[in-house]
């Protein structure tokens, strides 16, 4: 079991200035988020019945930053399963993932927040100095508020190398 408590600092710049109209950039848009915040998280793994099990968990609570805009709560929880079988290894995990709205001046900001769950199933082959490998993200169910841009599936393939 491992437990994580972090402190969110703002130290990102969060007032870009638009240099066409000269206007602040949106909030999403800025490297930092210009608030204070916490993350508190915890981490399992165990291995049962030939198989590795894994349950993971995260919550972050912000405020508002100088401006008076303030992203949105963000609660993350996942399991996974997996088996290794000589150098390869399939897993598969599940995500929910929930995100509150966000609030500017004390008012609710149209279009941020929601929620979605999330199907990941996987595999990895070991090399000789590292691995490869591929997952596939899908959403299974998706909720946002009024109108966002939400993915139908993600594929990430890589390679990773051990120095």
């Amino acid at each position: 079991l491992l437990a994580g408590l972090a402190a969110q600092v703002p130290i990102g710049k969060s007032r870009l200035v638009d240099p066409h109209d000269g206007g602040i950039y949106d909030p999403t848009m800025q490297p930092g988020t210009g608030s204070w915040g916490a993350v508190a998280s915890l981490q399992y793994g165990t291995r049962r019945v030939g198989l590795d099990w894994s349950a993971s968990g995260s919550y972050q609570l912000t405020t508002a930053n100088g401006l008076g805009y303030r992203f949105g709560n963000e609660a993350i929880g996942a399991l996974g399963v997996g088996r290794g079988i000589g150098r390869s290894a399939a897993s598969c995990q599940i995500k929910a993932h929930r995100l509150g709205r966000s609030e500017y001046l004390g008012h609710r900001v149209p279009s941020t927040g929601g929620s979605m769950l999330i199907l990941t199933p996987g595999v990895r082959m070991r090399t000789s100095t590292g691995s490869v490998y591929a997952f596939y993200q899908r959403p299974v169910h998706r909720r946002v508020n009024e109108y966002q841009l939400a993915s139908r599936g993600a594929l990430l393939v890589g390679v990773s190398r051990a120095f």
